[in-house]
């Protein structure tokens, strides 16, 4: 298998923006990511909650990526 590895936060600097890029924004959440139907943070180690683990392990899911969090209305 190829060598992986996740997008992580980083600072922005607008002069250094090469278009096309891809931008995620920054919330205060959980970083998981499903790689070949397994749920994992940016370790690429399993998460310890085992019911978020199990309800999105699913191999349908495979190649979601983003911050899981809880609450209402971010913006």
């Amino acid at each position: 298998m190829p060598e992986f590895k996740p997008m992580l936060a980083c600072d922005w600097h607008e002069s250094k923006l090469k278009f096309p890029l891809i931008l995620q924004p920054k919330l205060d959440g959980v970083r998981s990511l499903n790689r070949e139907g397994r749920l994992v943070g940016r370790s690429l180690k399993q998460h310890e909650n085992t019911y978020t683990t199990r309800k999105f392990s699913e191999s349908i899911l495979h190649g979601l990526d983003g911050e899981m969090h809880l609450g209402g209305n971010i913006f």
